[in-house]
């Protein structure tokens, strides 16, 4: 009888053992790893938008101030200076304490007035107790009244209403930026001169839009034919984006007045790709105000109706004020700039936000007639004063039009 001895242990099922529990143990920590970085992103996103909800709690709150700057006439001349008016001023940043660039310095003068109470080492906080689970609270607020620029958007065939008044000194021209480009876009603009340029029959999408710049001034005694007849109260200027354009001109290169002379056209704008580290406005052109302050730089009221055409994107642009030696103006009651400092937990955003002073809830027309379809329009010329053609005057025979 032969025994037979086996020897076998086990050892190849025990590696493939090991080896699938490491497989195993590797994916489920890759999940793991991956779920938690979900999670932390997640956390991330939701504290700032929260931050950023704060930031623009501490814009808001800005508001509140600036609005009743203004509701109490503290930016008029002849309002007496009240105690309210001296408070709003020196938080403001009107009177007191304030950068070179115009910004106050304290961040806490504005939250302060409206009473509301900073916690040491949180800021001002959004909510108290057990609610403010995210720990919402504002840090800073800054404020500049009177800043260098008028910065806006438009939309196609819309147009904003610039008021320009300076807090010092008198604007003898303005400068005009539009296109800020983003990075890596491309720029499409007419390389032709200006005799030869051609409006395309359809707008290139990377092409800046044409922008109408129209300047209505008047001094404290004026008349209403002035507008009609006289360049320097009412003139407009069209403006198309062009590789060869000028960089400065005139409102009497114009000679758009609402009667009278019809000599004038659009201009050829020299627009470019911006330089690395410069501003990201495409397309720049100084012009020249016509003089109707008689020698006197506080008898003027001004405003900039300033609107795009073609280009279906909405378009970013600038406006400055310069005095006769190109120094920059500040703007005064037109746009306040506010600089906010938003905090959930430990993450920090920071927003700045312009507010536009003096604007209108009613829109503003931009047509006298604004129809979707056709519109039929009938003339009768005659030699009596007496119409006898009543039918065509009413317009009962108008063509029906699709």
């Amino acid at each position: 009888m032969v025994n037979q001895k086996n020897n076998q242990i086990g050892a190849v099922s025990i590696f493939v053992v090991i080896f699938a529990a490491l497989l195993v143990l590797l994916v489920v920590t890759a999940f793991i790893r991956i779920m938690l970085q979900d999670q932390q992103q997640a956390t991330a996103n939701d504290l700032s938008r929260s931050a950023l909800d704060s930031a623009n709690a501490g814009v808001e709150d800005t508001k509140r101030a600036i609005v009743q700057y203004y509701k109490s006439g503290c930016h008029l001349p002849t309002t007496p200076d009240s105690a309210e008016c001296t408070q709003l001023k020196t938080a403001l940043g009107v009177e007191g304490l304030i950068t070179d660039d115009g910004w106050t310095k304290d961040c806490a003068a504005v939250p302060t007035l409206l009473g509301i109470t900073k916690v040491p080492n949180m800021g001002f906080l959004l909510k108290e107790g057990s609610d403010n689970d995210l720990d919402q609270a504002y840090t800073c607020i800054k404020v500049q009244m009177a800043p260098p620029n008028y910065i806006g958007s438009l939309t196609p065939n819309t147009s904003r209403v610039i008021k320009l008044q300076a807090k010092e000194g008198d604007p003898k021209k303005i400068k005009i930026d539009w296109y800020a480009m983003k990075d890596g876009q491309s720029l499409d603009v007419d390389p032709g001169t200006a005799a030869a340029y051609k409006l395309p029959r359809q707008w290139p999408q990377d092409r800046p839009p044409v922008i109408r710049a129209q300047l209505l001034q008047f001094r404290k005694e004026f008349a209403l034919s002035d507008f009609d007849q006289d360049m320097s109260y009412n003139t407009t200027l069209f403006m198309l984006p062009s590789a060869l354009g000028v960089s400065n001109t005139a409102f009497s290169y114009a000679d758009h007045p609402r009667a009278g002379s019809q000599l004038g056209f659009a201009l050829p704008i020299h627009c470019a790709v911006p330089a690395i580290g410069a501003d990201r406005y495409a397309c720049s052109v100084t012009i020249d105000l016509p003089d109707v302050n008689a020698g006197e730089p506080t008898d003027r009221t001004a405003y900039l109706k300033i609107g795009q055409f073609y280009s279906a994107a909405n378009t970013q642009f600038r406006v400055s004020m310069l005095d006769a030696s190109s120094t920059p103006l500040h703007f005064k009651d037109v746009q306040p700039v506010v600089d906010s400092t938003g905090r959930a937990s430990n993450l920090f955003r920071r927003v700045q936000s312009r507010i536009d002073i003096g604007t209108s809830n009613v829109p503003n027309p931009e047509s006298a007639v604004d129809v979707s379809k056709s519109l039929c329009k009938i003339f009768t010329v005659t030699d009596s004063t007496v119409e006898a053609d009543t039918a065509r005057m009413n317009g009962t025979i108008c063509p029906s039009l699709p």
